[in-house]
């Protein structure tokens, strides 16, 4: 069945009834054989990644937490693998097209970007998915690259310092934002296996 957007629900729907929705859809995904489910966006929406994220967020902090783990745990609960995007965030330049370079300081990009990612619960049932963004402040020993393609990111931020263990998935590999900036098909895919991505897309 057709889905309202993340925004809409986040909007319109009590956490309630987006708990009757998800689950419904949920039922709908497993009975069609769909495993995985790469959602939701647990980005929160600024003015900086309005342009690219729109109606795929719920909204701002408050609603992105709730309503995220409502959606991963109606996944879970109908054998369907949940994978919340795009760590570590996005501005508006659409990856698709380019590459996203975001000049957050380290302050900003905790408390804005990575924070939802480190509240969401359940995290050692679900995956997550890394963006191609490219965070400045995030790098200490290596030159500023994609997330997806560095260990930087992958390995020290999110396995080491956040804890995380369980899967991560890489964005597209074939998106302008990597081939269109000195990252062909095997560079990255190179690249994102040795910065420890699990499963390539």
């Amino acid at each position: 069945s057709p889905l309202p957007s993340a925004k809409s629900v986040g909007k319109f729907l009590s956490l309630d009834l987006a708990k009757k929705l998800y689950d419904l859809s949920a039922k709908q995904i497993s009975a069609l054989g769909i495993q995985v489910n790469l959602g939701p966006v647990v980005e929160i929406l600024t003015e900086d990644n309005e342009g690219f994220l729109d109606s795929r967020s719920f909204g701002d902090f408050e609603k992105v937490i709730p309503y995220s783990e409502i959606f991963i745990n109606s996944m879970l609960e109908n054998s369907v693998f949940p994978v919340v995007k795009h760590f570590p965030g996005n501005n508006a330049d659409d990856p698709h097209l380019g590459l996203p370079i975001i000049n957050y300081d380290i302050e900003k990009t905790k408390n804005i970007l990575i924070s939802p990612f480190e509240k969401i619960e359940n995290k050692e049932n679900l995956g997550i998915l890394v963006a191609h963004s490219v965070l400045p402040s995030l790098f200490s020993s290596e030159t500023p690259i994609p997330a997806c393609l560095s260990k930087e990111i992958v390995t020290n931020l999110l396995k080491n310092q956040l804890g995380y263990s369980g899967l991560v998935f890489s964005d597209d590999l074939l998106m302008a934002a990597l081939q269109n900036n000195g990252y062909d098909s095997i560079t990255a895919i190179t690249m994102a296996i040795k910065a420890g991505i699990n499963v390539l897309m």
